[in-house]
C-alpha cells in the first residue's frame, strides 16, 4: 500500500451549514489549476455532491456543470455509510469547486462532506 498525500488545504462541510450550494474554490481563486488529494462523505439519509466547472451550479442538479464526487444516504434511520475518494481528481485551471446537499437546515442526522487539496503553482 502506498502513501497518501494529504492536502495543504482543508475544506469540511455539514448539510446544515450549505442548505443548497456553497463555494469550495472560485474559478478566479484557481489560475493554475488544482488537485483534489483526499475526499470523503458521509451522506447520513442525504445526497451530497461536489462540481466542478468555469460557472458555478445552481443547483444540486445542475447539468451543465460536471459532478466529479457524489454519495447518497440510503434512507434507513441510524445506518451508516461512507464514501471515500478512491484517487487524487486534477482540477484545471480556471474551474471552480462547489458543494451541494439535498438537506434542509433541518434535516438530522447531518450529512458531512471532507476535502483536502492543493493549488498548483
Amino acid at each position: 500500500m502506498n502513501a497518501v498525500t494529504i492536502g495543504k488545504h482543508v475544506a469540511n462541510f455539514d448539510s446544515r451549514a450549505i442548505n443548497g450550494v456553497t463555494t469550495v474554490v472560485a474559478p478566479s481563486a484557481n489560475p493554475s489549476g488544482l488537485v483534489i488529494q483526499t475526499g470523503n462523505i458521509c451522506p447520513s439519509n442525504e445526497s451530497m455532491s461536489l462540481y466542478a466547472g468555469p460557472i458555478a451550479p445552481t443547483d444540486g442538479g445542475d447539468l451543465r456543470v460536471a459532478l466529479i464526487f457524489s454519495a447518497n444516504g440510503n434512507g434507513t434511520p441510524g445506518s451508516n455509510s461512507e464514501v471515500v475518494l478512491p484517487y487524487p481528481l486534477r482540477i484545471p485551471a480556471g474551474w471552480g469547486l462547489w458543494v451541494a446537499t439535498s438537506a434542509t437546515t433541518a434535516t438530522l442526522p447531518l450529512a458531512v462532506m471532507s476535502l483536502t487539496y492543493d493549488l498548483l503553482a
